[in-house]
């Protein structure tokens, strides 16, 4: 970063990183991950880091409560791997994981 930065919402590696000094994931500059921020807003808690926050378009900027899902490690390892069968695990209420917009009734 330019040392004149005065802090604020950046993209590295195709993720949106938010100025949040205080979050107890942040990195020694401050910065913690958008879409950890926004699935902590939805849950009402901090995540914990057995939990993943997936994209579901896999657009790493688009942090959308529609477009994020909060799911385990190896649940997370295990989509990638089976990405021919992504609706199995993009929010139908039949799979019990509706994504994070049904925990926000605001929408996005």
């Amino acid at each position: 970063l330019h040392p004149g930065w005065k802090g604020g919402r950046f993209l590295m590696g195709g993720y949106a990183y938010v100025y949040k000094p205080e979050h107890p994931r942040a990195t020694k500059r401050g910065y913690i991950l958008e879409h950890w921020l926004v699935a902590e807003e939805i849950l009402g808690r901090l995540l914990n880091p057995e939990e993943h926050v997936h994209h579901i378009n896999h657009k790493r900027a688009d942090n959308r409560k529609s477009n994020l899902v909060v799911m385990t490690k190896h649940e997370h390892l295990r989509l990638h791997g089976l990405a021919g069968n992504r609706k199995r695990w993009h929010g139908s209420k039949e799979d019990g994981n509706p994504g994070l917009a049904a925990a926000d009734s605001e929408g996005d």
